[in-house]
């Protein structure tokens, strides 16, 4: 568990993913039921759809997981 903590620390995967993907959207779920992240989801495939993705509201990066490790 210690070394994915790390790795969101450092933004491992989400620079990965930035690098390789046109669009990237973060949903946070800490704390959250299985209805408000579907929810979430929901927005950003809709807003995708639609050709107004939220990309604001889903920004990569808005997370901080540094508390994490200390």
């Amino acid at each position: 568990m210690n070394e994915n903590i790390e790795a969101e620390c450092l933004d491992v995967i989400l620079v990965e993913s930035v690098e390789n993907c046109e669009m990237v959207f973060e949903v946070g779920t800490t704390g959250r039921s299985i209805s408000e992240v579907a929810g979430d989801v929901r927005e950003i495939i809709d807003g995708i759809s639609s050709g107004h993705p939220p990309l604001d509201k889903f920004k990569p990066g808005a997370f901080d997981w540094s508390g994490e490790i200390f």
